[in-house]
């Protein structure tokens, strides 16, 4: 479908796999994003404060913060992310162990030999860079609103 407009994207998807189609893919979706967010709200704070302490140097805490963030939750959710795209790129895998199945398979007749878990993290190095990229943009966006909720929740005591 590489190359066509969005509505014309979905009219093939409805086309191939039926309405449902539209959905494939959202449960390991909704698990990526169920870990992803609230590992970010957790480990960024956390690490973040050990860099600004050992540093004495904001700017820094907050990118090399969420540079090691990303880092770590793109390897986190990674599997999710991978077992989604197969869903949605192969319409006869009917379920998530069909996706980790079918891919382990691909892995293993291009390497001729066992991949196991390994076949889960297959393109994590492109999404791991476009984390560390984009999460010191989301830092410094929540750094800055959380400031401003901050002022104003003290100026409305």
């Amino acid at each position: 479908m590489k190359g066509t407009s969005a509505p014309e994207t979905i009219r093939t998807i409805v086309k191939e796999a039926g309405i449902t189609g539209l959905w494939r893919g959202i449960a390991p979706l909704a698990m990526r994003e169920g870990m992803f967010a609230p590992s970010y709200l957790v480990i960024y704070p956390f690490i973040k404060h050990l860099i600004q302490d050992a540093t004495d140097n904001e700017g820094i805490a907050i990118t090399a913060g969420a540079i090691v963030t990303g880092a770590t939750i793109a390897g986190l959710t990674h599997p999710l992310d991978t077992i989604k795209t197969r869903l949605q790129e192969d319409y006869s895998i009917k379920g998530i162990r069909d996706a980790i199945d079918s891919l382990r398979n691909e892995i293993d007749e291009k390497t001729n030999k066992k991949s196991g878990l390994r076949s889960l993290y297959k393109g994590v190095t492109a999404r791991g860079t476009r984390a560390i990229i984009a999460i010191p943009l989301i830092s410094i966006t929540y750094e800055y609103l959380t400031d401003k909720a901050k002022t104003y929740t003290e100026e409305l005591t």
